[in-house]
């Protein structure tokens, strides 16, 4: 790393140059004060912090005692993962700190946020929006370091949180908040079980696969849908949704219950419905269409029967996310579930 500063004016003006960093960072004297720290950089790039690091690195920053900050950064990675430009503007309040604005882009995805980390009475408090819009889900997924489980043709989500610590700590147990999210015109990849970590909220990805269905000889698309949409509902280290929905060619999948985004685990229940042909149009349908053709397969065997004899079925999806454990259920247990679940996450579907 090469590091050239210079005191002027009322600053330090710092070019930095090297691996993990190259633009120029303007840090004024007087800390904090009337004018922001300024960020202008052509690469930065943030990994994990080592461990057997110091303690103190763990205690809580006073937000009051921070600077305004602008920052521009043209190619941003942290922990590997690409997240392209970035434009920050961040400014002081008597409170604590202000996200006027942030902006993230990349090759296939925008992303924009505002936020406020204040100091209050009873401690700290972080609240953040964002908006996130991809045009290819997959490329967006692969940059963000995400396991390749969904792809998607247009992906849209909106979430607005909030918790009671700043911006270190555990925040997945204090996160709190509501999470919409949308695809359209996509596959269910089929990948293993353990992959599904990163997209925990999106169990359908499981569902295929925890049922031995592993249909890659039939094509390398995965499982077809047309949209899927959810709202979920956070809190205390889970995820409630009472209306995640998959509607594809062959069949849509409704998932109600919880997510254990803090334990990593499974409490859901989900209906399969099915108004397609039977196996032999699945059959015909795989020299037409692989991708609609292999699902016809996939759920002529998962009820073990012609998928033209059958309306619905249900299904318990709980354990971890590296290992689910999903076993078929008649439809009053799945009643009993989708109440509850509506009584603990929002409206009913």
């Amino acid at each position: 790393m090469t590091l050239t500063l210079e005191g002027r004016g009322d600053a330090w003006h710092a070019a930095v140059d090297g691996p993990s960093a190259q633009g120029q960072i303007v840090v004024p004297w007087q800390l904090p004060g009337g004018e922001p720290l300024t960020l202008d950089m052509e690469r930065l790039v943030l990994g994990e912090r080592s461990a057997g690091g110091d303690d103190d690195a763990d205690e809580p920053s006073d937000p009051t005692q921070l600077p305004a900050m602008t920052i521009k950064v043209k190619n941003l990675e942290i922990q590997k993962r690409r997240f392209g430009s970035l434009e920050a503007h961040i400014s002081r309040t008597a409170e604590g700190l202000q996200l006027d604005r942030a902006t993230l882009k990349g090759n296939s995805f925008e992303a924009s946020g505002r936020g406020s980390w204040s100091l209050a009475g009873s401690g700290q408090m972080t609240s953040v929006s964002l908006t996130l819009d991809s045009t290819d889900l997959l490329d967006t997924l692969n940059a963000w370091g995400f396991a390749p489980t969904l792809t998607g043709r247009a992906g849209h989500a909106t979430a607005e949180l909030h918790w009671r610590d700043g911006l270190s700590g555990d925040l997945v147990g204090h996160l709190a908040g509501k999470v919409k999210l949308s695809v359209e015109k996509g596959q269910v990849m089929s990948v293993d079980p353990g992959a599904g970590r990163v997209l925990g909220l999106l169990s359908v990805a499981a569902l295929p696969r925890r049922l031995t269905l592993d249909f890659r000889d039939l094509t390398d698309k995965g499982f077809a849908f047309d949209t899927i949409h959810g709202d979920f509902d956070l809190r205390e280290g889970n995820a409630y949704t009472s209306n995640l929905v998959l509607k594809g060619p062959a069949a849509e999948i409704g998932i109600v219950g919880r997510t254990g985004i803090k334990a990593r685990d499974y409490d859901q229940t989900a209906k399969v419905t099915s108004s397609l042909g039977g196996p032999a149009a699945a059959v015909g349908a795989v020299l037409v269409n692989p991708a609609v053709g292999a699902a016809l397969l996939l759920f002529s065997t998962v009820f073990k029967e012609p998928l033209s004899g059958l309306t619905r079925g249900y299904y318990r999806i709980t354990g971890s996310w590296d290992q689910p454990k999903i076993e078929r259920i008649g439809s009053s247990q799945a009643k009993e579930a989708a109440e509850s679940a509506a009584a603990e996450g929002g409206p009913p579907p």
